[in-house]
């Protein structure tokens, strides 16, 4: 499941570059809803964070 979030997310971001923005957010629901450390949602939300890499990878060298 978050090979396919981390592969939509990568979509997101070649359509628009606009959802980096949402690399913030991802954490502060964690913490904010979910109760979890701050280090916790950051762990959770690695993902994004993976996929953000990629991507300016991508940009940057294809």
């Amino acid at each position: 499941m978050l090979v396919a979030a981390g592969l939509t997310f990568i979509a997101a971001m070649l359509s628009k570059e606009g959802a980096v923005t949402a690399l913030a957010v991802f954490p502060l629901i964690g913490w904010t809803f979910f109760q979890k450390s701050f280090s916790s949602s950051l762990k959770s939300s690695a993902w994004a964070i993976i996929s953000v890499a990629l991507f300016f990878f991508c940009v940057a060298w294809c």
